[in-house]
């Protein structure tokens, strides 16, 4: 409840008791008002009792003149007086409105029509007036109306671009209330300011020649101003606020005010090149600055800030931009874009929290049936203006005043009342039991039948009518919840009470519509809410898809585009109209896809698609090639023939029509996008057509000379990607189809080349000719003699010495000329199959002897060593350290004893000797580690190094290496080039990779302020931590604004190939460092095989228990980096370093792998860790599920367990006496994950990967972890990443990792 918001601090009340709108008279009426409200004892069985509601309502209000102004009411009490307020003011409109039961009584005995007895009914309660000024006194409690700022903003011109302006502007600074904008009154925006500058220069005609900077970054002209200086401007003063003033700022101050300076003050530097003084005498008054000099912070409020400086100027007069450019902000009072569901619900439940009040008992009812008999009052008016205009001669060309005073008017206060109840999720589940929606479109029918003046139409006038649009948003608001609250037990009953009412308010509505003369625009309004009628309940899609059936005839499509007239005037198309645009237009949400389920039932999509199949030739189109084989050929006369047909198929009226309604129906819907897909006709000689193959036919085939396509490529192109959509039926025939058209292409064009390719050789010849002895024939042949040796046209012949009639006589045949040799040089060139250079598009096969990098962004984190941070502890130090003299006795002759153990007991005695003690791993010191992210842009190492050079001496813009380098890097923020080395850059010089190396080395190392000892495990960190990022779902882009889920794949490849190289040095630099890398997934397997043998001394097991959750992701990476080309049961029979062994270490000791991977889990669970450690800080209060992850139900208890981390709660709590896999679905997730990558990467990884090879294989890794996180549940991830474990092993593990934290 709200009232446990009393305990708030004394602080957060003042601020709230600052924004609340209730002062001083206004607390004195407000009190007085509750008083009497008080004397009033409420029963809804009395409506008589109104009346003395309203006498003492007005004699508080005349002795409330007389009244002594009221003290000063505290937050605390100001809100409670709030809530009662709001509480008898519904008492009051529950009086008003009595419940259906009183009503009907009074019409029994009063005999009168519907109308006039709820007039009657009402004549002793408030006026129309009366209750309208109530609802806006609850508005204004429930959404207090705010300030509008008033902020400063200093204009200053370009000091380049003085002598362009004629004159200055007549005021500065302006305030934000000089401002006016057209688009939103209360909102000034930077075009707002910017015409505000255009017409104080007298250049109002091209104001879009000036653009605006702050902070030396230049504005969008959408942006808000008083974002722009709550963001850009307050962030520039935080930057700045340390700095001090001089003389150079004084003299600066002094010019811009025209004065001198005035002593010592403090100085705020401009982005845009003015320093600018503030002091403490006339220049802040002026200014309008606060007295005090404390640095800007991030909570100084937007009215102590200093005014704003903007600097105005010509477009492109001082050459190229070189600013960054600010296109979008986020508003700080608004919900931020990254906030998850959970936080946007509790600032929605604070904010509007009151409104459960006005939902209470009767609350819904009264407040729609305010709203409606507001509405209905004022379309009686309107109705009987028209009724006077008919009837008075002098008044028949005048227009309605009534309706001229609604177009114009502000909506019922009501409507906005029932916006800010809707905002809550339990209000919109109030509204949907009370069939809120269906009354409000009734009213919105009514409105816009109202706006119309004398069947001429509204037009736009209609559309933006204030009331037409809130109800509009109130309809598509409550329609977002219809589905749930359908599924909803609670609710069930009346809904099924209420569905034959509903299905008569349908029908009712539907000959509403066909009787009515509504415009185009309005009619594509209601046809847009129609679907949402139907609650997403069977029976009533059932209905409206058999009036879909009823009403549209597929020979009316053609009306639709031959007369569009007739089709929108007539009233016999309105209602057909509105279900073609219904179908066309249908959202995609759970209820409009029962609508199309029930669509499919009745044959309307069926009947669709048959209209596009009626009549259509049996072959493709005889002007597109590509879709006819190659042994497929056709004389002149056939093809004449078929182009007729084409023709007169093309010329159908209501095709285009028809594919857009497919193109509506089975959007995001698989089961409408398997049956179109099915769709077949039959055709003579026992053939069939299937729709999928004319759609490819048209979307293939363009306009001809005497055959126009009327733009159908585009929507039976439109239409097929949709149903591709449809993965695992629909998809492949896509695919197959579009993929055969492509390679006929490819053929075509190769075959066009090739005949190209033997014009240009053709000339060879006439060299044969020069033995005729005409001078034209001597001509030409002295030129294909001069030509032959550059061209290569002739062959070697043996009688060359010899008199060329001889040669003539030896060869009467003429001999084919032999191929130039450019030409057989471009026929014997290999075609680039990887990555090519962002400068000069050529990759390792046209340039092998160049090095490719990749553009990447690196960043420095730093984890503390007690959450998972301990270096040691990740590389499995502790663990191979902590490993006993000898495998337990049952364990003698297993393959674990044999051959996993002894190398890794030999490395752990060799750290044990030669390593830093781990004490400290439980301690706060933090551990710094890289990781790594690209966009998957690659570049050759000396195509950089040039592109570097011409960055840094451009004559206009100069950029420094890394900008320059984010645009070849597809505007992507990156500061280093990864070197792609592996047995593909063999033909790359020695020097050249390690000088690339060493480049990066450095790189690495000014980032950690320090040198790596081991290249090896940073390279091996920084792809665990990459893996990690994937695996929890954070967003990889955030850092540098760019880089795609498939191209962090690909790297996780190429970081692997450099982590072997680097392997390869270790073994010659540093023989411990190799053997440590390659030993550790062994000893991890051998440490998972002992702790589970019985005579195991389990005295020893939590150190190895804690080094095997802490070195279980490191270890599964280190297993598929040096044992996956290797049988792990016979080391002498190493497969093809191109492709991984069927025995390899992974799969042999994949279940041991996965059991540490939950182990890991579970302690990362209990030591609180929700993240990989990489978030940067600004991220950390907007933490919550990611949103790369599909969203689980999470119940209250279930996440007041998943914040404990208490073990003994923790496995103790449901009635079964154990907590399940469901409890802890969370903490889990993100390790599954983990090892369905590990998984896929073992599968595909090999040493001789090339290009194309990485390509393919990250795609497919991209591929399993999309499917990962798609998981609807815990069950299902667990299904998709291939997990046999039962669930109580599960839990085991889960266990052994919280006990070890």
């Amino acid at each position: 409840d709200d009232d446990d918001d009393d305990d708030d601090d004394d602080e957060e009340e003042e601020e709230e008791a600052e924004e609340m709108s209730v002062h001083g008279i206004e607390a004195e009426v407000l009190e007085s008002g509750l008083l009497d409200f008080e004397d009033i004892v409420v029963d809804e069985d009395s409506p008589s009792l109104l009346r003395s509601a309203r006498r003492q309502s007005s004699a508080s209000a005349a002795s409330s003149n007389r009244a002594t102004p009221a003290p000063t009411a505290n937050p605390r009490s100001l809100k409670q007086k709030r809530r009662v307020y709001v509480v008898k003011a519904m008492q009051v409109l529950k009086l008003q409105h009595p419940a259906f039961k009183a009503l009907h009584h009074h019409q029994q005995q009063q005999h009168q029509s519907t109308v006039s007895s709820v007039v009657d009914a009402r004549k002793q309660g408030l006026t129309v007036s009366a209750e309208h000024s109530l609802m806006t006194s609850i508005v204004n409690i429930v959404q207090p109306p705010k300030k509008p700022p008033n902020s400063k903003i200093i204009l200053r011109r370009a000091p380049t671009q003085e002598e362009f302006f004629r004159g200055s502007l007549s005021k500065n600074p302006v305030s934000l209330s000089m401002l006016r904008s057209h688009e939103n009154k209360n909102e000034p925006t930077v075009k707002d300011l910017r015409q505000h500058i255009a017409n104080d220069l007298q250049m109002s005609d091209s104001a879009e020649l000036l653009e605006l900077l702050c902070a030396n970054k230049i504005l969008d002209t959408d942006l808000k101003l008083r974002v722009v200086h709550q963001v850009v401007w307050k962030d520039h003063l935080i930057q700045n606020s340390s700095s001090s003033g001089g003389s150079q700022s004084a003299a600066a101050l002094s010019s811009f005010l025209g004065g001198v300076g005035r002593g010592g003050r403090s100085f705020i530097s401009s982005g845009a090149g003015l320093s600018m003084l503030f002091g403490s005498g006339m220049e802040r008054s002026l200014l309008g600055m606060p007295s005090s000099n404390s640095n800007v912070t991030a909570d100084t409020p937007l009215s102590a800030l200093p005014p704003m400086i903007l600097t105005y100027r010509l477009i492109g007069v001082d050459g190229e931009a070189t600013e960054d450019s600010v296109n979008t902000l986020q508003d700080p009072e608004a919900p931020s874009e990254t906030a998850t569901p959970e936080e946007v619900e509790r600032m929605m439940e604070q904010k509007f929290g009151i409104t459960r009040t006005v939902m209470q008992g009767r609350g819904v009812f009264c407040l729609l049936k305010s709203i409606e008999r507001n509405i209905n009052a004022t379309l009686l008016k309107i109705r009987r203006d028209d009724v006077t205009e008919i009837g008075t001669v002098a008044r028949r060309n005048t227009k309605n005043p009534s309706r001229e005073v609604f177009k114009s008017s502000s909506p019922y206060p009501g409507l906005e009342l029932l916006w800010c109840c809707s905002k809550l999720p339990s209000n919109r589940k109030l509204l949907l039991q009370s069939r809120a929606p269906t009354m409000l479109l009734r009213l919105l029918l009514d409105v816009l039948h109202a706006l119309e003046e004398d069947g001429k139409g509204g037009g736009s006038k209609s559309e933006s009518n204030a009331t037409a649009k809130a109800l509009q948003k109130s309809i598509e608001v409550l329609a977002s919840d219809m589905i749930s609250s359908q599924n909803d037990a609670a609710m069930s009953d009346s809904m099924e009470e209420d569905s034959e009412q509903d299905a008569s308010t349908l029908r009712l509505l539907l000959t509403a519509i066909e009787t009515s003369s509504l415009s185009r625009p309005l009619r594509n309004v209601i046809a847009k809410l129609l679907p949402y009628l139907t609650y997403g309940q069977a029976s009533l899609c059932k209905e409206l898809a058999n009036e879909f059936v009823r009403h549209v005839s597929m020979d009316q499509l053609g009306v639709c585009e031959t007369q569009p007239d007739v089709w929108d005037e007539e009233s016999r198309y309105i209602l057909p109209a509105t279900c073609v645009h219904a179908s066309c237009s249908l959202p995609e949400n759970p209820v409009c896809d029962s609508l199309r389920v029930e669509l499919v039932n009745c044959g309307f999509v069926e009947r669709l698609a048959k209209f596009l199949l009626d009549k259509i030739p049996s072959q493709p189109p005889s002007w597109s090639p590509s879709l006819w084989a190659k042994d497929m050929e056709q004389s002149e006369k056939e093809k004449v023939q078929l182009e007729g047909k084409w023709k007169e198929y093309l010329a159908r009226p209501g095709l285009k029509t028809a594919f857009n309604m497919l193109i509506g129906l089975s959007k995001s819907h698989g089961e409408t996008q398997l049956f179109i897909g099915n769709v077949q006709m039959d055709l003579p000689g026992q053939k069939t057509q299937s729709l999928i193959q004319v759609c490819h036919w048209i979307e293939t085939t363009s306009d001809s000379s005497r055959v126009s396509m009327n733009g159908l490529g585009i929507v039976a192109e439109t239409l097929l990607d949709e149903l591709a959509k449809e993965e695992k039926t629909v998809s492949p025939i896509v695919k197959a189809v579009r993929r055969n058209t492509r390679d006929r292409k490819k053929e075509i064009a190769m075959a066009r080349r090739n005949k190209a390719l033997r014009g240009m050789g053709s000339f060879g010849p006439l060299a044969v000719s020069g033995a005729k002895g005409s001078d034209k024939s001597s001509v030409r042949g002295t030129a294909a003699s001069l030509l032959a040796p550059v061209l290569g046209l002739f062959g070697t012949n043996d009688n060359e010495d010899g008199p060329p009639a001889k040669r003539a006589k030896k060869n009467p045949q003429p001999v084919p000329s032999a191929k130039p040799a450019w030409m057989t040089e471009m026929e014997n060139m290999e075609d680039e199959d990887g990555l090519t250079c962002a400068v000069c598009q050529e990759g390792r096969t046209l340039q092998p002897a160049e090095l490719l990098g990749l553009y990447a962004y690196v960043k420095k984190v730093s984890i503390p060593m007690n959450q998972c941070g301990s270096k040691s502890a990740i590389d499995g130090t502790d663990l191979l350290t902590s490993l006993p003299g000898s495998m337990p006795r049952s364990l003698s002759d297993t393959h674990a004893a044999l051959e996993w153990f002894p190398p890794a007991k030999k490395s752990g005695d060799e750290l044990r000797n030669s390593s830093r003690s781990s004490s400290l791993s439980s301690s706060n010191r933090k551990t710094t580690y890289t990781t790594t992210v690209t966009a998957g842009n690659a570049i050759h190492f000396s195509c950089h190094a040039k592109a570097r050079q011409a960055d840094k001496n451009h004559p206009k813009a100069p950029k420094s290496e890394w900008e320059g380098a984010s645009l070849r890097n597809s505007r992507v923020k990156c500061n280093v080039m990864l070197p792609l080395v592996s047995s593909r850059s063999s033909k790359v010089p020695l020097v050249a990779v390690d000088s690339a190396l060493t480049d990066h080395q450095t790189a690495v190392s000014n980032l950690l302020n320090a040198r790596p000892k081991s290249m090896l495990w940073t390279v091996l960190h920084d792809a665990r931590l990459l893996l990690l990022r994937i695996a929890y779902g954070e967003q990889l882009n955030e850092d540098c604004g760019g880089g795609s889920l498939s191209s962090n794949s690909r790297l996780v490849y190429y970081q692997l190939l450099m982590a072997d190289m680097f392997a390869k040095d270790a073994e010659i630099d540093s023989p411990q460092t190799a053997r440590h890398a390659c030993n550790l997934s062994g000893g991890f397997l051998a440490a998972c095989t002992m702790i589970k043998a019985d005579d195991y001394d389990k005295r020893k097991q939590t150190p190895v228990n804690k080094g095997i959750a802490d070195s279980s992701l490191m270890a599964a990476l280190t297993c598929v980096l040096f044992h996956n080309t290797t049988n792990d049961y016979n080391k002498s029979k190493k497969s093809d370093d191109n492709a991984p062994n069927n025995k390899r270490r992974w799969v042999t000791g994949k279940e041991s792998f996965l059991r540490g991977l939950i182990t890991c889990a579970g302690r990362r669970h209990a030591l609180g860790l929700e993240d990989s450690g990489c978030v940067t800080s600004r991220n950390h209060s907007q933490r919550g599920r990611p949103s790369s992850f599909a969203d689980w139900d999470v119940d209250e208890d279930d996440n007041a367990m998943e914040t404990d981390i208490v073990p003994s709660i923790h496995l103790r709590r449901t009635s079964s006496g154990r907590a399940g896999i469901e409890d802890f679905r969370n903490a889990l997730r993100p390790m599954i994950v983990f090892y369905a990558i590990i998984d896929q990467v073992s599968s595909d990884f090999s040493l001789n990967m090339d290009d194309a090879k990485v390509e393919e294989c990250g795609d497919r890794l991209a591929q399993v972890i999309q499917d990962c996180r798609r998981a609807s549940s815990i069950q299902d991830l667990l299904q998709k990443a291939r997990v046999t474990l039962d669930h109580n092993d599960i839990m085991q593990e889960l266990q052994r990792g919280i006990l070890s934290a």
